[in-house]
C-alpha cells in the first residue's frame, strides 16, 4: 500500500514537472520572437513596438508584423565604418528620391512631355541624433515610388541609422496604414536608440 502510493506520488510529480517545463518552452519562445527581443540582442531599443512579433529572423534581418496589418523589416551590415555607413545613406537616399523625379517618357512621338509625381506622394526626409529616415507611401508589395492614389496600400518610413559602438548600420522599414499621421512614424524613427 505504501509502494502504491509512494509510485503515484513519483507520478504525479513527473507530471507537475513536465508540465511546468512545457509551460517554461512555451512561454520562452514566444519572448523570443517578441521584436523588442530580437532588438535587444542586436543592441537597439525602438519604444511603441511591444505588439510585434518576429515571423522571419536570420543573421541579418528580420520581418515583424502585428495585428493591425503594420509590417518592421530590419537589415543590418555588421563591422562597417561610419564614413562608409554616411556614403551608403546617401546613395540609397538619392536612389529613393529619383523614383519621383520627373521621367521622359519611352517613347519618341512624347519628348516634350514628362511625367512626375504630384508633391504630395514625394518623400520627406528628416534627420535624427543616428541618421537620417524618409517619409513617404508605398504599395501592396511594400514598394516605394507610388504616385497613384489607389495604389497606395501603406504610409512607410525607412530609416538609416548607424550605432557607433557597434559599427553597426540598420536599415529600418516601417509600413503602416495609409492614413496614418507623420506622426506616428517620426516617433518610431525618433526613438531608435543604440545600446
Amino acid at each position: 500500500m505504501i509502494l502504491k502510493k509512494k509510485r503515484t506520488l513519483q507520478a504525479t510529480t513527473l507530471v507537475v514537472i513536465f508540465i511546468i517545463v512545457l509551460v517554461y518552452i512555451i512561454y520562452a519562445q514566444k519572448i523570443n520572437r517578441g521584436l523588442p527581443h530580437q532588438l535587444n540582442k542586436a543592441g537597439i531599443h525602438i519604444t511603441g513596438i511591444e505588439n510585434f512579433n518576429a515571423k522571419e529572423i536570420s543573421d541579418n534581418r528580420i520581418l515583424a508584423v502585428n495585428n493591425n496589418d503594420d509590417v518592421i523589416k530590419i537589415e543590418t551590415i555588421q563591422k562597417t565604418t561610419k564614413d562608409f555607413a554616411n556614403e551608403y545613406i546617401q546613395k540609397e537616399i538619392t536612389l529613393i528620391e529619383s523614383f519621383f523625379e520627373p521621367q521622359l517618357p519611352p517613347y519618341p512621338e512624347f519628348l516634350t512631355q514628362e511625367s512626375a509625381c504630384d508633391e504630395k506622394y514625394k518623400p520627406v526626409t528628416q534627420k535624427s541624433h543616428y541618421g537620417e529616415h524618409l517619409i513617404m507611401y508605398a504599395g501592396e508589395r511594400f514598394g516605394y515610388g507610388v504616385c497613384v492614389d489607389n495604389l497606395i496600400k501603406y504610409r512607410a518610413t525607412l530609416g538609416y541609422f548607424y550605432c557607433d559602438d557597434t559599427n553597426m548600420l540598420f536599415k529600418m522599414q516601417y509600413f503602416t496604414d495609409k492614413d496614418a499621421s507623420v506622426e506616428k512614424l517620426n516617433n518610431f524613427n525618433n526613438s531608435f536608440v543604440c545600446k
